[in-house]
């Protein structure tokens, strides 16, 4: 009579061991998970801190490799309106960390170099140590230099006898110096894109700005 309450008692007792160790399994399997979640997730963190770190240098790097050259190019004097005279020049751009440099190199005169610096990150301008601020995007288009505009720039602290309003593109440069203050306005332009008409379009552009 008691013998066959035995094998319910053993059997019983054996499920009761499976249960608890199916509950150490199970408890085994969630701090896994959570361990693989949590490394994961730093992974993840610190790789997106490693990245936002190398964002700029990175972006430059790929500019350099794209946009860093010398390039041939005339500027065109203008005195009151009038051609005055033109002198050849050599333009260096150069990207490095932080900062694009554009070097333009007087070619007759050797000493003459006028040096541009231009930091893509907060869009300002510096002409010499005269720094210059963003006013308008892609105020001026011609297919002839690229797909996209040049944007409008200037003085950030305007000085007596200044310059004035200056276009400049990031993959160009500068498109001219504006010293109207002394009745001149400079034109830098591809040397195969020489031609009076386009001239004057981009002087009288140019007015219609400093006269505002």
């Amino acid at each position: 009579m008691y013998s066959s309450f035995a094998p319910f008692g053993k059997q019983t007792h054996h499920t009761r061991d499976v249960i608890s160790h199916l509950k150490r399994i199970i408890h085994i399997l969630i701090v896994i998970i959570t361990i693989i979640v949590v490394g994961a997730s730093l992974i993840l963190i610190f790789g997106v801190s490693i990245m936002g770190s190398k964002t700029d240098s990175e972006y430059f790097k790929l500019k350099s490799e794209i946009y860093n050259r010398t390039e041939n190019r005339t500027m065109h004097s203008y005195k009151l309106d009038t051609l005055a005279y033109e002198i050849p020049y050599r333009v260096e751009i150069i990207y490095t960390d932080s900062i694009v440099k554009y070097h333009y190199y007087n070619l007759p005169d050797s000493t003459r170099i006028t040096d541009v610096k231009f930091l893509p990150k907060t869009s300002q301008l510096f002409f010499g140590s005269f720094e210059f601020q963003k006013i308008k995007n892609d105020v001026y288009y011609n297919g002839i230099f690229s797909n996209k505009g040049f944007d409008l720039y200037e003085l950030k602290e305007p000085v007596v006898d200044g310059n004035g309003a200056m276009l400049f593109k990031e993959n160009y440069g500068l498109l001219n110096i504006d010293n109207t203050a002394w009745g001149y306005q400079y034109l830098i332009l591809p040397n195969e894109y020489s031609d009076q008409n386009l001239e004057r379009e981009i002087i009288d552009h140019l007015k219609s700005k400093n006269e505002r």
